[in-house]
């Protein structure tokens, strides 16, 4: 994957971080990028959620970019209002994709 892969996002979606008491996180997600597997219709890709220095708390929710890393195999799973889980080793969060960006 080419080095300005954070420059090429391709999809924005609204985030959701689970409470602790609901599986998720016991701390924030924060910094540049997040990098977790994100499950979409029972599958798994490799994604970044570019945070651009944005701290997500768990029971918190935001709108971030997203980037996935094997585009061309997760493309066909992705339309505006599908939704997803993102993981890290059980699922931590939940998110809707709002825009799909015109990216190759």
């Amino acid at each position: 994957m080419s080095a300005d892969w954070k420059k090429r996002p391709h999809l924005s979606a609204g985030l959701h971080l689970y409470l602790p008491s609901k599986g998720g996180r016991a701390s924030a997600i924060r910094g540049q990028y997040f990098s977790c597997p994100l499950m979409i219709h029972g599958e798994a890709f490799d994604c970044r959620v570019l945070l651009n220095g944005a701290t997500l708390e768990p029971g918190s929710s935001g709108v971030f970019d997203v980037v996935l890393l094997n585009w061309h195999l997760a493309r066909q799973h992705f339309s505006v209002a599908a939704e997803f889980e993102i993981w890290e080793g059980r699922p931590i969060g939940r998110g809707v994709v709002q825009e799909l960006y015109d990216v190759q």
